[in-house]
């Protein structure tokens, strides 16, 4: 299939070959605009539907109309859907009814002869439906044909469009949810390049600027305003922190510190992650100005915020100083995959444990303590901490509490069981390789519950808190305190929130909707 090599003019018909009639995608001119070019793929099916695509010098716009028979046996035009209205020369804006999520944009290195983008792909999903009949299934495979033909063209005029400057900012940020979509109509609409500018000398305005967009455009525009009238980065700075703390309600002493953390962000920080209350203060001289290693500083900050909840306040800028420093040493320790890019509350076992050690001994490090002798005492202590607990957890008796018939969760993907007493403790801290047995003073006062979880071809130890009355999970590890895996955490987090949902039904009368379910032990004991 392939368009017609003798088109004359841009009025001239464009056919897809080996197409049967009706199907045909033509050209002819728009009324009111002589530079616009229209495709039309008819879709012959109960009713009749025409996929008209309008191609101008600023994007594109795609409509889908629907017709119906009357009683005299003529048609007439029945519904009209605009399903995507796109600018990608200034003005740039999507309006999109069916398309993926808006913080995707053509990559024009790819788009020109590759796949579908991202952006267009949805369509042949969507319009299959009101293509002909499935029992006509040649038929439709031809309609598919023709709408896939249509949208190429569509993907290769968009792509020739792209402003070029707006397309080396976007290059800069990851194809994710990190606002790629808004950065380039951010930059494409600045005739002055200073957005643009802005991808390079301090990316972290324009991600959270995406923020402050998504709670109030005014904002926004006046943040846009002051960049491409020339300030000074000072206070363009000072700008994007006044408008962060206005939606965030963060508190004053906070302010200079999400001031330096936006202003050493690079590229990569996901928008929720920058956007997120400073752990405490940032020393710049800490954070790396490599992309990759830049986006590890504040994984590592946000790890150490998940773990540092249980430590006194006055200690907890002691402790986030002090992980600042070493980042480099604790990453190559813990070995972080910044490709993950993790969002969730999944602490890392190794703070954790220096956590355990640093509140049991009142040892609170700070910024010049010794990373290597810090971590040998800890692993000493918690060496110590195994032989003495498992002289005396064999009496300890774990209340269930809210989740006193929720203990044994299960589904097709493996089971989650509650540990009821010292004894599963100590052989859940045996059987896993590692101190978990060092909760069970918390786990017996009922501050913690903590959980084994069988996945088939892999376990998991779970320990969970209560923070308004509804599940949090502190740590969530394999054996030998080895990270879960992306399989491992997505079922960990189904049950998460089946116990969620459990515990708000309780509360409320509701049925909860579970992706499991929640049964009672038959022999009432929930480890193997």
């Amino acid at each position: 299939m392939a368009e017609s090599s003798d088109r004359q003019s841009k009025d001239s018909i464009c056919v897809f070959r080996n197409l049967q009639p009706p199907i045909l995608v033509q050209t002819h001119p728009m009324p009111d605009q002589s530079s616009c070019r229209s495709l039309t793929v008819s879709i012959d099916g109960p009713g009749r539907h025409l996929l008209i695509v309008d191609l101008h010098e600023r994007g594109v716009r795609v409509r889908l109309i629907g017709r119906k028979r009357i009683k005299n046996g003529l048609q007439e035009r029945a519904a009209y859907w605009p399903l995507l209205e796109l600018n990608v020369r200034p003005p740039v804006y999507i309006r999109a009814r069916v398309t993926a999520d808006l913080w995707h944009t053509f990559n024009p290195k790819e788009a020109m002869n590759g796949p579908l983008d991202a952006l267009l792909e949805a369509f042949p999903k969507y319009l299959a439906n009101i293509a002909p009949a499935c029992h006509n299934m040649k038929r439709k495979q031809s309609v598919l044909d023709a709408i896939d033909g249509a949208l190429r063209i569509i993907q290769r005029h968009i792509a020739g469009l792209l402003v070029p400057h707006a397309c080396d900012a976007i290059s800069r940020f990851p194809n994710d949810k990190c606002a790629r979509w808004e950065i380039y109509e951010m930059t494409a609409n600045d005739q002055t390049g200073r957005i643009a500018q802005l991808a390079t000398t301090c990316p972290g305005i324009l991600i959270i600027a995406r923020g402050i967009g998504t709670r109030d455009k005014h904002a926004l525009d006046e943040l846009l305003a002051m960049i491409v009238s020339g300030v000074r980065l000072g206070r363009i700075l000072n700008k994007a922190v006044n408008l962060w703390a206005r939606f965030s309600e963060s508190e004053t002493d906070l302010h200079k510190h999400q001031r330096t953390r936006i202003a050493c962000a690079g590229p990569l920080i996901p928008a929720d992650l920058l956007w997120a209350q400073p752990v405490g203060q940032v020393v710049i001289e800490d954070v790396p100005d490599d992309p990759t290693e830049n986006l590890k500083w504040y994984l590592l900050q946000a790890y150490a915020k998940s773990v540092a909840g249980r430590l006194p306040g006055s200690k907890r800028n002691g402790f986030f100083s002090f992980v600042s420093r070493h980042t480099p040493s604790i990453i190559t320790m813990l070995r972080i995959n910044p490709d993950e890019c993790v969002r969730h509350a999944w602490p890392n076992i190794q703070l954790s444990e220096i956590i355990d050690y640093i509140m049991a001994t009142a040892r609170f490090p700070k910024r010049a303590t010794s990373l290597e002798r810090l971590i040998g005492d800890s692993r000493a202590w918690h060496q110590r901490q195994r032989y003495l607990e498992a002289q005396q957890l064999e009496v300890l008796v774990f209340a269930p509490g809210l989740i006193a018939t929720l203990r044994l969760w299960k589904s097709e993907h493996g089971e989650i069981s509650f540990i009821s007493n010292g004894s599963q403790l100590r052989k859940e801290s045996e059987r896993m390789c590692h101190c978990v047995a060092s909760y069970a003073g918390e786990a017996a006062s009922g501050k913690v519950k903590i959980f084994h979880g069988d996945f088939i071809d892999e376990q998991a130890t779970i320990a969970i808190r209560w923070e308004y009355d509804l599940p949090v999970i502190i740590q969530a590890t394999g054996v030998s305190n080895a990270p879960l895996s992306e399989r491992a955490r997505k079922i960990v987090e189904a049950w998460l929130a089946d116990l969620t949902e459990a515990i708000k039904a309780s509360q409320n009368g509701k049925k909860p909707v579970l992706s499991g379910r929640f049964v009672q032990p038959a022999d009432n004991t929930l480890t193997k």
